[in-house]
């Protein structure tokens, strides 16, 4: 096992019906990417179905500390 200081935060719906479930995730208690899901507590007919149009997205935490520190070059610090 590789310890990461990486953490997932989940923040269930509302109750109402249209209500979102969130997940972000943070590294070093800084959020690095979030995931929304809307309409979390309406039903899916045939869910038994649902896996074959499930999504999965990747993302690789190390694009953004690319862009992170392309944004920090290409900012001028020394301004006030």
């Amino acid at each position: 096992n590789v310890a990461t200081d990486l953490t997932g935060t989940v923040t269930p719906p509302d109750g109402t019906r249209s209500a979102s479930v969130r997940i972000d995730f943070s590294k070093s208690d800084v959020c690095v990417h979030s995931v929304i899901i809307d309409h979390a507590a309406d039903p899916i007919e045939n869910a038994w179905l649902a896996d074959l149009f499930a999504r999965e997205d990747h993302v690789e935490l190390r694009d953004i500390a690319n862009d992170v520190d392309e944004y920090l070059m290409s900012t001028n610090t020394n301004q006030g």
